[in-house]
């Protein structure tokens, strides 16, 4: 077969929390600017300070206009001339979540630098494949295809890169203004060059394998080697091109060592190159407008370049660029005219195949608590996740089916249908999420269980692949489940009711179980009940367009679910099932008598969290 046609993935990612609600603001022509204005306060962006861009064609944004920071011109140039994405809104997610259950449904240490940082790199909310990183995966299925690849750091390694260790595939650490070859100053700092007699000791003492060597010893002795050839002729290739662009400062010179790599891929033998490269700086807790006047141009030099080489050098389809951040920051400031660690971000991506000029994901209707996303001061809950963006990404780089999807994107059935496919993202994209585009059903299933608590991240994904693998033998359908919403219902004797409240020893506490209004209790059994959304795409046969409503009705497959998932699914104190029907999300009236809880760390039962902001991240994940 033909050799497949080069690509390269280009990551830059701002470390330190990018304040990118003032990177990607409403425009002041905007009536959401209004609110943006009031919530930001001092950290605002005066409308002299944005450049606006045309948002009329980004459908499901509250904005036609919105402006671009000052700083970084280099955004509104590529987006206007097509190329260029920002997905609104966007961070890790396990699940789609709201301010009532994020809580207990986000198994990390939300606002954590580290913790956040590695979730943005490996992109496995369940560290299915612990511990490799989303590029890593992605080379990884790549190479079993026979495609040559390359994982590179630029001045640093990176959890992005790493692939399965079992492949034995090293990422290649580059320093910024290219390899580092040996020579005499390596050993005796402040000599003349001239490396002869010292080489030649190296060699005859790594150069053969004798009685008294030990395989340590060899490995060791063989990489050294193996580095050392490969960073010569590595530093001799690159030293062999002539960039048509200037690139100054340091983050300059590490996009202009990733441009002579991506010149060189012939030379060097890869088909699908992925680069990292990072910046820190941006965790701004003071004076967090002059943290992006200063950090951006240098942003915007790096970037302004390397595009412009790309392009001059007819590499631009070849390549796609993302830019991103461990986490956002918090839409009000402090008393410091800086702002706190946050949840979701806005992030670009731009390649010569993009079809850009859009804004996907969900920006804020509003940046007043009362928007669904906030969940205090500013921290957005994110309506667009990691999985979403690299979807699509996956796709064009040459990932196609969807076990490989899996494998590269092994929470992506979380989602359901709300992921981005690579025709979303390219003009050359052509294909679909598998289990889309027939139909969506919502179900009510509901369990009894032997104690209070919600279903962990695992068990509702054995729940849906259970569904999923009973959808398919009733409809021959594809399909995507996810339990997009818990509740457990706790039956308590009146007599009983003022021991448990008191024994919670918060008279606050206490009032809000009352509020929440608990019914007479027969038994310690407890009842959860799950709202459970499966979307029906095509069969096997494309046959699609011959479904009719009935062969994947819901009573239909709430029966196939009802009858046999007790059997394919093992959930530690599930009883049995008690009723799985078709969901109807129409508001009551009247106030619910059957609160939702969450279960605590004490195990004790815990009404579900306050909207309101808190300080306290959320439990380590789980494992």
């Amino acid at each position: 077969p033909a050799p497949a046609p080069y690509k390269a993935i280009v990551v830059l990612s701002l470390n330190g929390g990018l304040d990118s609600f003032n990177v990607l603001t409403p425009h002041k022509s905007c009536p959401l600017f209004k609110s943006y204005a009031k919530e930001r306060d001092d950290v605002k962006l005066e409308p002299d300070e944005m450049l606006m861009i045309d948002a009329s064609s980004s459908e499901n944004q509250p904005c036609t206009s919105f402006g671009v920071h000052h700083k970084i011109p280099i955004f509104k140039e590529i987006y206007e001339e097509g190329l260029g994405i920002f997905f609104a809104n966007t961070g890790h997610l396990s699940k789609p979540v709201t301010k009532r259950n994020y809580f207990t449904e986000t198994m990390t240490q939300l606002f954590s630098h580290n913790t956040m940082t590695q979730e943005s790199y490996i992109v496995d909310a369940f560290q299915i494949n612990e511990p490799t990183g989303i590029l890593g995966r992605m080379l990884d299925v790549l190479a079993a295809k026979n495609i040559t690849v390359g994982p590179i750091g630029i001045s640093t390694a990176s959890t992005i890169l790493d692939g399965d260790p079992q492949t034995g595939r090293k990422v290649d650490v580059i320093p910024t203004y290219g390899p580092n070859i040996l020579t005499r100053r390596s050993f005796i700092p402040n000599t003349a060059n001239g490396i002869d007699e010292v080489k030649e000791n190296l060699e005859d003492l790594n150069g053969e394998t004798g009685v008294n060597s030990g395989i340590h010893a060899n490995y060791w002795s063989q990489n050294l080697i193996d580095t050392w050839n490969k960073a010569d002729e590595l530093s001799v290739l690159l030293q062999s091109v002539q960039l048509g662009t200037r690139f100054s400062g340091n983050l300059g010179q590490k996009f202009a060592t990733v441009s002579k790599l991506i010149k060189t891929h012939e030379q060097r033998g890869v088909n699908r190159d992925a680069f990292f490269v990072s910046m820190g700086g941006f965790d701004a807790h003071a004076y967090a407008k002059a943290n992006l006047d200063g950090n951006l141009p240098v942003v915007n030099s790096a970037i302004q370049a390397f595009y412009r080489e790309m392009t001059d050098s007819n590499m631009i389809d070849n390549i796609t660029f993302v830019m991103t951040s461990e986490f956002g920051r918090t839409i009000t400031g402090n008393s410091g005219g800086g702002t706190d660690h946050a949840w979701g971000g806005n992030y670009f991506l731009f390649g010569g195949m993009m079809r850009g000029g859009r804004i996907l994901g969900e920006y804020p209707k509003s940046f007043g608590n009362n928007d669904p996303t906030n969940m205090g001061r500013g921290r957005l809950i994110p309506t667009t996740s990691w999985d979403a963006l690299w979807y699509g990404v996956a796709q064009w780089f040459g990932i196609d089916t969807p076990d490989e999807l899996k494998d590269v994107l092994p929470n992506n059935g979380n989602f359901g249908c709300r992921l981005y496919t690579d025709s979303d993202l390219y003009h050359d994209g052509k294909n679909s999420i598998s289990g889309c585009g027939a139909k969506l059903m919502n179900f009510d299933m509901g369990m009894f269980i032997g104690e209070p608590r919600y279903l962990t991240g695992i068990e509702q994904k054995r729940i849906c692949e259970a569904a999923i693998q009973l959808v398919s033998g009733e409809t021959d359908l594809a399909s995507r489940c996810v339990i997009i919403d818990q509740k457990v219902i706790v039956n308590f004797e009146e007599k009983d009711f003022d021991s448990f409240a008191w024994n919670e020893g918060e008279e606050s506490r206490r009032l809000r179980v009352l509020q929440n209004g608990f019914t007479n209790s027969t038994n310690n059994t407890y009842e959860l009940r799950a709202v459970v959304e499966i979307n029906v795409g095509n069969s096997t046969n494309n046959n699609s367009t011959n479904i009719t409503t009935q062969s994947i009705s819901p009573g239909k497959i709430g029966n196939a679910i009802a009858d046999n998932l007790l059997t394919l699914v093992k959930i530690p104190n599930v009883t049995e099932f008690s009723e799985i029907s078709p969901y109807t999300p129409t508001p009551s009236r009247t106030p619910s008598a059957q609160p939702t809880l969450s279960s605590a760390p004490s195990g004790m039962p815990s009404v579900v969290p306050s909207s309101s902001p808190s300080d306290m991240p959320s439990r380590s994940p789980s494992g």
